[in-house]
């Protein structure tokens, strides 16, 4: 008999703990207290360059919140240093370009463009341009010959320094590139007289004309410039419903800076690291709506980097670009 009570009495605590497990789990699966609902996480790395800025607007706005989406912006100082985490699994997206793109997927698939983020050819206005200090005896491209010019090898910057050196008539080959991933100190490089010339992207690129550089020329002939938002495929296959929601929100953050420019430009100062005595300066970009590279900007820099050797042969469309995310 005290058998049976003992198998009967455990029965019932047994029976008791699995229906206190299952209103555990639907409790975590409902609302919380409030209405609210869970938020999913979305780790981007950015750089001080415009792109960041629908991202902050997204953020501060609660344009993402509102979308179901706890975005959380991770600032980084190189795109060297983006890429490191996004391999890493650290982030799962970053602000980058094609060829960090290309370079990610010459073995295999890890990571893809799900948006632009900046394109010259659909706004007009530049992204990259080449500076040089005002004393150093360098009014055109032709003058670089034998010189050094601070970029960020492997990078965008890299492609668009070979197209505005060639739009010149000069080749690459005669000019030192001297390879600096860190934003700040490529300005801190040619500022201090260490190079003579600089490919930076805006908005440091007029800081460094406030502070004395002069422009040598910029990316608006070749049209190439273009920079990117870059996903990680881990992310591409556990967040598919959040990625949706995301650039759906992300286009109303676009629409807000593109209607309204002006209103934001104390934001763009403060997350683009930008110095107040240039803050008036700057030309506040037009972003581009729902869009991803073309297959000639694929093949654009696809065909580059083959030339270069840092791929050993030309990857397909398919494989770098998503554009099923964009909202219809």
């Amino acid at each position: 008999m005290r058998l049976t009570l003992r198998r009967l009495t455990w029965g019932i605590i047994s029976a008791a703990g699995f229906m206190a497990l299952v209103l555990v789990m639907g409790c975590s699966q409902a609302a919380p207290a409030g209405g609210g609902s869970a938020k999913a996480t979305f780790k981007l790395g950015t750089l001080p360059l415009y792109d960041v800025l629908p991202w902050a607007v997204g953020d501060r706005e609660g344009i993402f919140e509102k979308a179901g989406v706890k975005v959380e912006l991770v600032p980084f100082r190189s795109a060297a240093d983006i890429d490191t985490a996004l391999l890493a699994g650290e982030i799962d997206a970053g602000q980058r370009d094609i060829i960090a793109a290309l370079l990610m997927n010459k073995d295999k698939e890890q990571a893809k463009i799900l948006r632009t983020a900046l394109a010259i050819a659909y706004t007009g206005q530049p992204v990259f341009g080449m500076v040089a200090l005002a004393n150093a005896n360098v009014s055109g491209v032709g003058d670089l010959r034998g010189r050094d010019i601070a970029i960020a090898r492997n990078t965008i910057i890299d492609y668009v320094t070979d197209k505005m050196l060639l739009a010149g008539g000069v080749n690459p080959k005669d000019v030192n590139k001297v390879n600096v991933p860190q934003i700040p100190l490529r300005l801190e490089l040619l500022q201090g007289g260490k190079v003579k010339a600089a490919v930076l992207a805006e908005p440091v690129l007029t800081q460094s004309i406030g502070n004395g550089a002069r422009l040598i020329v910029d990316d608006s002939a070749s049209k190439v410039g273009q920079s990117i938002v870059l996903v990680s495929t881990k992310a591409i296959k556990e967040k598919p419903t959040v990625l949706k929601s995301l650039l759906a929100a992300y286009e109303q953050a676009v629409d807000r800076v593109n209607a309204n420019p002006e209103k934001y430009r104390s934001l763009l100062v403060e997350v683009a690291s930008v110095p107040a005595d240039v803050k008036d300066k700057i030309k506040l970009p037009k972003y581009p709506k729902a869009l991803v590279s073309s297959h000639a900007d694929i093949e654009g820099v696809n065909k580059w980097m083959v030339e270069q050797g840092m791929i050993p042969a030309m990857l397909p469309y398919a494989k770098i670009v998503d554009a099923s995310f964009l909202p219809k």
